[in-house]
């Protein structure tokens, strides 16, 4: 087995694809210095267009934005396997630092800082038929390689195997959060060793292990609902990944399986099952079981987070003493999602003053269903303002995010659409949350409260939310 899948792609199409993969360090280009309201405004758009559909690995979106000579390089029949690869690895932020524009040309400086050092973009555009495109890109980058953080060993002090492995010893097949088919492979060796094989058959291999000293956020370990921690120190993978640990975690669920990592050396663990910012998160179902005569080896294994080691598990069930829904309007149609409580939800009012409530589409028991989700002081009635491009950018860092604060627009708070499979919309601009009962945390409590005519933007697709209109009665025991 090779180390990683080798592609005859167009050299300067790859050269994009890693320039962008080693120098965009830091998230959507949002800071802008220097440009003129109308020219640069328009050429500006065009280049974030194009970037968030890199981003997403939408071809059909990324040709629209690029010049007639450089959608031939998008023909490739690798190129949508090559976007696939990289797209949950993309770092997160550079700044554009300038935008001139010549006629029917353009070009947008940029700077940012990277692993390797400080970086510098440029980006030439050209007008096709009315539209800005983007025609090239160059950059340069000063060396400075900084020392990789440490990488644990299999064994020492917090170092374990994963809970329950011995469930998931087979081969399964699936699709990464947001996409649909089952064009990867994962197989879950006795010896705690894990295979993967991407569309293109090619893979990589893993020793799957528990390391509690990585990844700690305040004191705790993020993890999938539910899950358990899953860390994978790389055996063959490219070489500079090759002894790195990738963290992460899972969540059985039967015969369907949820997996989430990190690129490998990035020390920081995710609770949400999406890919996104570093972190690539997959569905499997299974198709073999393990070998005949297989038995687990005695060993200790870290317990799930959060759940008890033996005895039933009370966990995916709803609180009994709650009921409520949302009635939403999207895009001209009517649906009824009820809200979720449990482990497996988002809904927490432990502490109403930052509350977070899930209301999602009714479908089988642990499925990533569409579903909103709100962030909010519910203790508070009336305007709560949720500012999208915030969330949106900040969304590794969210729970760094004030809530309930008072603005001229309302108190701070959070909204998001998430479509089946994972994919997260935020306001395009921003939205109100109008709470008309606050909540007081008695069985008898009412919350409710609505949302009018919100428009949710991600990746260049765009939703209208003309209306929501949530309640919940009583009080979830978390």
């Amino acid at each position: 087995m090779r180390p990683f899948p080798a592609y005859n792609i167009q050299p300067s199409l790859l050269l994009v694809f890693l320039i962008l993969f080693v120098t965009l360090m830091t998230g959507g280009c949002n800071s802008i210095k220097g440009l003129t309201e109308d020219q640069g405004q328009k050429v500006q758009e065009a280049y974030l267009a194009y970037f968030n559909a890199m981003i997403a690995g939408d071809i059909p979106t990324l040709k629209k934005h690029l010049s007639r000579e450089r959608i031939k390089e998008l023909d490739a029949p690798e190129a949508g396997q090559m976007l696939a690869m990289v797209k949950g690895l993309y770092p997160t932020r550079s700044q554009i630092t300038a935008v001139n524009v010549t006629g029917d040309t353009a070009t947008i400086s940029l700077s940012g800082q990277s692993q390797m050092g400080t970086v510098s973009g440029t980006v030439n555009l050209v007008k096709e038929d009315g539209i800005w495109k983007v025609s090239k890109e160059s950059w340069e980058m000063k060396m400075g390689m900084q020392e990789a953080p440490p990488q644990a060993p299999l064994s020492g002090p917090g170092v374990t195997t994963p809970y329950d492995y011995h469930k998931v010893v087979g081969v399964w097949k699936g699709h990464e959060a947001g996409r649909t088919g089952d064009d990867w492979e994962f197989t879950f060796g006795e010896n705690y060793e894990l295979s993967v094989k991407a569309p293109d058959g090619q893979g990589y291999r893993a020793a799957a292990m528990v390391d509690m000293n990585l990844g700690v956020s305040g004191n705790s370990l993020m993890v999938l609902p539910g899950g358990a921690v899953f860390d994978m120190k790389m055996l063959e993978a490219p070489s500079d990944s090759i002894g790195k640990i990738s963290l992460g975690s899972y969540k059985i669920m039967g015969d369907t399986l949820q997996l989430c990592g990190g690129a490998p050396g990035r020390m920081k663990r995710t609770s949400d099952f999406a890919s996104t910012g570093g972190i690539r998160c997959f569905e499997l179902r299974r198709i073999s079981g393990p070998p005949a005569g297989y038995q687990p080896p005695p060993q200790p294994q870290a317990q799930p987070v959060g759940q008890p080691s033996s005895g039933p598990s009370p966990f995916s069930k709803q609180d009994p003493g709650v009921t409520g829904e949302a009635v939403i309007v999207k895009d001209g149609k009517t649906e009824t999602f009820p809200i979720r409580t449990g482990f497996f939800s988002e809904t927490r009012m432990a502490a109403p003053t930052r509350a977070s409530v899930q209301f999602q589409a009714v479908a089988a028991e642990h499925s990533n269903a569409r579903r909103i989700e709100l962030i909010l002081d519910a203790t508070r009635t009336g305007a709560h303002y949720v500012d999208g491009k915030l969330w949106s950018d900040n969304f590794m860092g969210r729970d760094q995010i004030a809530v309930g604060e008072r603005t001229a627009q309302g108190y701070t708070a959070s909204f998001r659409w998430v479509n089946d499979g994972g994919q997260m919309f935020w306001p395009k601009t921003s939205c109100i949350i109008d709470v008309t009962s606050a909540y007081t945390g008695t069985p008898s409590s009412l919350f409710a409260g609505e949302i009018q005519n919100c428009q949710v933007h991600s990746a260049g697709i765009d939703y209208t939310i003309s209306s929501v209109k949530f309640m919940m009665r009583g009080a979830p025991a978390r």
